[in-house]
């Protein structure tokens, strides 16, 4: 059975408790790229907990706009991803 590095890297991480903070790292590499500075600048602090991401905004209104872009934005980071690992965006 030939396996390609990609997907033995990828079975590690996904098998593993690196998990965790290898998605958060690619999640705030995506965040600050993708998103709009006026997003970023207002971003606080971003974390992974399971299948949640707690995003820190410091703007009542970016956080309420954010919030009704809830389900974009889980598709996105999937997308990003390559897989399903956010269920659920909580803001704070």
């Amino acid at each position: 059975m030939d396996l390609h590095i990609k997907d033995v890297l990828k079975n590690l991480v996904n098998d593993s408790s690196l998990s965790s903070g290898f998605h958060g790292s690619k999640i705030e590499q995506f965040w600050s790229k993708r998103m709009p500075q006026s997003i970023t600048d207002r971003t606080t602090s971003i974390k992974l907990r399971g299948k949640s991401l707690h995003l820190h905004i410091s703007s009542a209104a970016l956080k309420n706009e954010l919030f009704n872009s809830k389900a974009k934005i889980i598709e996105m980071l999937n997308e990003h991803l390559d897989g399903d690992y956010i269920s659920d965006v909580v803001f704070h």
